[in-house]
């Protein structure tokens, strides 16, 4: 209580000498968990001020952040939230929505980031409902159309493209895995086994390219079938000398096990290999930004984009995404 007196003190010759008076109708107490019940009381007591149990804010931002700061800023996702909601995305093109993100949208955190670090798992949600306000409600549901079991399965089946494309093979025995067939080479691309010549090209499997009686690859085989790189990277491969079964692992997580995140950083990378045209290439980068610079709409600029991106509902698209009925692919192919 000594320190408590001392402090007032301070407080009142600071009144004394500025001419400024503490409110004291809006002063509060905030106490940690390790401070006592009973001096929680005496403090109470003396200052004659309430106490607070919750964070409240000063200025629009709050006034203490504990531990969990993503719980003491969640508002700020919030706000955006209830921002993106009270706009019906369908009603604004594609400029007007820019504009709104821009302008609007992108401006509420930062008053808070002038003076918070946010977290970057709340940076990630944001973004994430700024992504899904600008290319709007669209994917699974064009493409859950099967009668047979929920939407919920046939969701999770589309996604069976995915996991084909980016699983390897562990080696065992290799008696499941085809040589050049199937992905089993980790840690370069491609996965697949590449023929030295046409002539080695064959259905044959792992096993045949293991010495069974020493369980060690057969080096010789390898060097005069595959190619000489790939051929390295294969006899680099340990293998096990008790029999084990050859399994399926996920090779972009380290449990081996596959998760959404990783397929998603996948399909990323495949769609960047796939489209040579892109606004963030370094080749094409004169090009946008030329685009860019144009001084018409904004929506004729995103027409543009769109259609050198091909991410316009052409008929093409849609048959090549499976949005459009067997009629009209037939007309297409006629």
């Amino acid at each position: 209580m000594e320190e408590l007196q001392a402090i007032q003190h301070i407080l009142s010759l600071y009144e004394g000498a500025s001419g400024q008076q503490i409110n004291w109708e809006k002063t509060t107490l905030f106490f940690s968990k390790a401070v006592p019940e009973e001096k929680k009381r005496d403090i109470i007591s003396f200052l004659g001020v309430p106490e607070i149990k919750e964070y409240e804010k000063y200025l629009g931002l709050p006034a203490m952040v504990g531990r969990n700061k993503r719980a003491s800023l969640n508002y700020i996702k919030e706000r955006v939230w209830a921002k993106l909601q009270g706009w019906k995305e369908k009603l604004l093109s594609q400029a007007g929505r820019e504009i709104l993100l821009k302008a609007v949208v992108q401006a509420i955190p930062i008053f808070a980031m002038s003076c918070f670090k946010l977290p970057v798992g709340l940076c990630k949600e944001i973004e994430m409902q700024i992504r899904k306000f600008w290319w709007g409600e669209r994917g699974l549901v064009l493409e859950a159309k099967s009668k047979k079991g929920s939407f919920a399965w046939q969701s999770i089946l589309k996604a069976r493209h995915v996991i084909e494309k980016g699983m390897l093979w562990r080696v065992g025995d290799g008696s499941q895995i085809r040589v050049f067939k199937d992905s089993w080479i980790p840690g370069c691309l491609p996965t697949k086994a590449v023929p030295l010549t046409q002539e080695c090209k064959d259905d044959s499997t792992v096993s045949s390219l293991i010495d069974q009686t020493t369980m060690e690859w057969n080096g010789q085989l390898i060097d005069q079938k595959i190619s000489p790189y790939l051929a390295q990277r294969i006899k680099a491969i340990p293998l096990c000398r008790m029999p084990q079964a050859d399994c399926t692992v996920w090779p972009r997580s380290r449990d081996g096990n596959y998760s959404v995140k990783t397929g998603y950083q996948l399909l990323g990378e495949l769609e960047n290999r796939k489209v040579a045209l892109g606004s963030n290439t370094n080749d094409s980068r004169n090009f946008w930004k030329w685009m860019w610079s144009f001084q018409i709409p904004n929506k004729i600029k995103h027409f543009g984009w769109r259609a050198c991106t091909e991410s316009l509902p052409t008929l093409a698209n849609c048959i090549g995404e499976k949005c459009c009925g067997h009629r009209y692919a037939a007309t297409v192919t006629e």
